[in-house]
């Protein structure tokens, strides 16, 4: 792996850019900038220290399982992996110097063991006789270039060693995904549908873009059940499809990001069953396990950021620019990673020959833990399909009083939901989906404040739904009055039906049809009056009220306006009075009049 290490130093921003530059274009959701002065500042200072150590796995994790303990200049490595040593039945530590990849170093046997289906190894050396500077820690499967662990920096002082953490780098990817305004945003992954897998990840540059067709998705299927028919869950059967990924398919080392390259998973998948060349990048690692991982119901999500291997992180501006891909799998409450890259065994020689070397093969960054992460992942951001736009919302009434809640169009919306509370701030339920721009809410009790908000659906699964609109609030009125108007002589008569739920209506008048109308008259609608006599008590002892007279209410009410001068025309509206004044009707119609001559 030495030659795809110098390429990681050299190159850091070719792997992965030419893809990481198309996905910025599909959709994303950042998680902020990196600090440039950040990295260093959780360095523990040699000689401080009395006992540290880095855990790779997360307890019980199925993947590599390493433990680096140090205490002086003792340095003590153990763990356990489902990788066979290769070349012997050992296991080996080195502790290298990075300057000149090696050139000091210490290097030990472990002492080994089988059991259970896992290799385990432990063992511990000194670097008391090492120079100051930083070194790396390797482990090795046997032979020299079956290396599968690189990822622990020391720092050497006067031979005391200590594990440069980096726990600003943790503090920065735990806000990455928990930081609430980050969070809220592109939480959305919790979907296994293959159809947008293309929008995922999109082929490098120069390939075309299309989405897996129904057929490439059931063959996706049918892999990935083969792959995971005895896995007892999904994590155990996501372990199985990085597994898988890992043993049998090929980093594109020559081109890992000018087109040449399959990203496809239902393509890459089928060349290596039929014995063809399977080679790809960061970008095909990832839509291989996003694909099988979704086929077995398993929600998968990716995640874009900065990754370097075998190396401390360093001060330089590159640290804000994405250079890897990689994907993260829900179980159990909580996303998991699954980087098939960082693990790949094979891999094309620069060259152009195809070969085959198992030298990289590891699980390392199968569940890894936050502290691992930290040495060699910084998260920027998690891919989001685009959002829709969040639609404009305003609210008015209909002539009947209802609620009307209108927004503007969004672009490939095709539906639109409303939903509404009592309490601005409380739970919003479900009104009603529409595929018009507006909704009535016709449910709504005259004279209760409601509250909506609204969001748009995209057309197909190739969006995501738009945030939740600005609240709006209305209350239900009372329906407008509907007037006609006759005159005589003396005076000019204005008529209305009755509205249901009025208790007065007030009656405006004026000599312009549009403006100058003052209130003339307010029209009480009669109630029923309460009783005066005593409640009568049956011999049972119950109680019950004395029967009043039913207050007839007239079907339609009227104002008489004998105030009306000769030869002049008055126009009139009315408006219907609730209770609670915010439920009043609008005012309606003019209608016009003057008395006869």
């Amino acid at each position: 792996m030495q030659n795809r290490k110098r390429l990681y130093s050299k190159l850091p921003l070719i792997f992965c850019l030419a893809a990481i530059i198309i996905l910025g274009s599909a959709g994303t959701c950042f998680a902020g900038n990196v600090d440039k002065h950040v990295i260093t500042s959780g360095l523990t200072s040699a000689g401080t220290q009395t006992v540290d150590s880095l855990t790779s796995a997360n307890a019980g994790s199925t993947g590599d399982n390493i433990n680096i303990t140090v205490s002086g200049s003792n340095v003590t490595v153990s763990g356990n992996t489902r990788l066979a040593p290769i070349g012997t039945s050992s296991f080996k530590v080195r502790i290298a110097e990075q300057t000149g990849w090696g050139i000091n170093r210490v290097e030990k046997v472990l002492s080994s063991s089988y059991s259970g289906g896992r290799y385990y190894f432990s063992g511990t050396l000194s670097t008391a006789s090492l120079p100051d500077g930083q070194y790396t820690v390797f482990i090795y499967r046997g032979t020299d270039t079956r290396r599968f662990y690189r990822n622990c920096v020391l720092v050497v002082t006067k031979g005391q060693a200590v594990i440069q953490k980096y726990e600003k780098v943790q503090q920065l990817n735990t806000s990455a995904y928990e930081t609430m305004s980050q969070y809220d945003k592109c939480n959305s992954f919790l979907d296994t549908r293959l159809t947008d897998i293309y929008l995922m990840l999109r082929r490098t540059a120069g390939a075309s873009g299309s989405k897996l067709t129904d057929v490439e998705q059931a063959y996706v299927k049918t892999v990935a059940d083969r792959i995971t028919k005895y896995a007892p869950n999904d994590y155990e059967k996501a372990f199985e499809i990085l597994k898988y990924i890992d043993d049998n398919f090929y980093y594109d080392r020559a081109n890992p990001a000018n087109g040449r390259s399959v990203t496809n998973p239902a393509v890459l998948i089928q060349r290596y069953e039929f014995g063809q060349e399977a080679a790809t990048n960061c970008v095909g690692y990832a839509a291989l396990f996003a694909a099988l991982a979704r086929a077995e119901g398993i929600p998968t999500r990716v995640v874009y950021g900065v990754h370097r291997m075998d190396s401390a992180w360093v001060l330089n501006s590159n640290l804000k620019t994405a250079n890897h891909h990689w994907t993260e799998f829900y179980y159990d409450g909580r996303w998991i990673i699954a980087d098939a890259d960082v693990g790949a065994g094979k891999y094309k020689e620069l060259d152009g020959e195809f070969s085959k070397t198992d030298e990289t093969l590891s699980y390392t960054f199968f569940d890894a833990t936050p502290e691992q992460m930290a040495q060699n992942y910084i998260v920027l951001g998690l891919y989001k399909k685009p959002t829709l736009v969040t639609p404009a919302v305003s609210i008015t009434h209909t002539s009947s009083g209802n609620n009307k809640i209108s927004w503007s169009s969004v672009t490939d919306a095709t539906k639109y939901t409303v939903y509404r509370s009592e309490t601005k701030y409380g739970e919003y339920s479900e009104l009603k989906t529409v595929t018009a721009k507006y909704a009535i809410d016709l449910t709504a009790v005259t004279g209760i404040k409601y509250y909506y908000r609204v969001v748009a659906v995209p057309t197909n699964v190739n969006r995501e739904a738009s945030a939740m609109s600005k609240i709006v609030s209305g209350t239900d009125r009372l329906k407008v009055p509907v007037l006609s108007a006759t005159s005589t002589k003396t005076s000019i008569k204005v008529s209305w039906p009755h509205v249901k739920g009025a208790v007065a209506y007030k009656v405006y008048r004026s000599q312009k049809s549009g403006s100058g109308y003052s209130l003339v008259k307010t029209v009480t609608v009669p109630s029923q009056p309460p009783s005066d006599e005593e409640l009568l008590e049956n011999e049972d002892g119950t109680v019950e009220e004395p029967e009043t007279p039913a207050v007839v209410i007239p079907s339609t009410f009227s104002y008489t306006d004998k105030t009306a001068k000769k030869k002049t025309t008055y126009y009139y509206k009315v408006v219907a009075v609730h209770e609670n004044s915010l439920a009043s009707s609008a005012k309606s119609k003019a209608v016009s009049a003057k008395r006869k001559s």
